[in-house]
């Protein structure tokens, strides 16, 4: 998200938070392996950070990858139910790409199946600094 920003010359902070994630706990070596084939970024200086109340109150959006992290969210942050949305249900609008709301962690999985992650929030990210960018 953030190298699409800067590409499209748009200034917005970005960060990323879990919420089972544990302070500065490593990537995965799976997603690390795909960020750095297919994006050139060192995933590998990526260190986690837990979502927090106050993160969670100075975000204007908070978004998820499905709607079970999405209900988590708002079950544990309810004064910012109403900026958390799925990435695709945010970009795509409440149907998500094609009756789709969630993007599947691709955790445990195989390499197609870290790739198959990757294409699919790269292609929602570019929808959305596309938007970004015309309003």
């Amino acid at each position: 998200m953030k190298m699409l920003l800067k590409e499209a010359d748009l200034d917005c902070d970005v960060q990323s938070a879990g919420i089972f994630a544990v302070e500065d706990d490593e990537a995965v070596e799976e997603a690390v392996d795909v960020l750095a084939r297919l994006y050139d970024l060192e995933g590998e200086k990526h260190k986690a950070q837990p979502m927090t109340e106050e993160l969670a109150e100075e975000s204007d959006c908070i978004l998820t990858m499905d709607m079970d992290l999405k209900h988590t969210l708002i079950e544990a942050y309810p004064e910012a139910e109403e900026k958390i949305y799925t990435l695709l249900e945010y970009v795509y609008g409440e149907d998500g790409l094609s009756g789709v709301q969630d993007i599947e962690d691709p955790y445990r999985g195989d390499e197609e199946d870290y790739d198959r992650c990757a294409g699919l929030i790269e292609q929602a990210l570019r929808v959305l600094v596309s938007k970004l960018a015309e309003a």
